[in-house]
């Protein structure tokens, strides 16, 4: 899930998935793939369930525009996706 940060040149994105082995590196990889700088996280792990939060921005330090949040959606859900698979 992708949102407006408190700051508004940050986004927030909160990831609530199974926790697999590789799950941050598999998200770090999309994060670098789109550039986006990571401000501040909070890395959470309950039972088999992770909760991770992370405020980015873009290449130009601003919060992501409608079209980057769309791509890096559609980036994570693949990633995770073709884990499953």
């Amino acid at each position: 899930m992708l949102r407006p940060h408190a700051r508004k040149d940050r986004s927030l994105i909160e990831i609530q998935a199974v926790d697999i082995p590789g799950l941050l590196t598999k998200i770090a990889e999309v994060f670098q793939a789109h550039l986006l700088h990571i401000h501040a996280a909070r890395i959470t792990t309950v039972g088999e369930r992770a909760e991770d939060f992370f405020v980015v921005s873009n290449n130009e330090y601003q919060a992501l525009t409608d079209e980057e949040q769309a791509k890096i959606h559609q980036a994570l859900r693949k990633k995770f996706n073709a884990e499953t698979e």
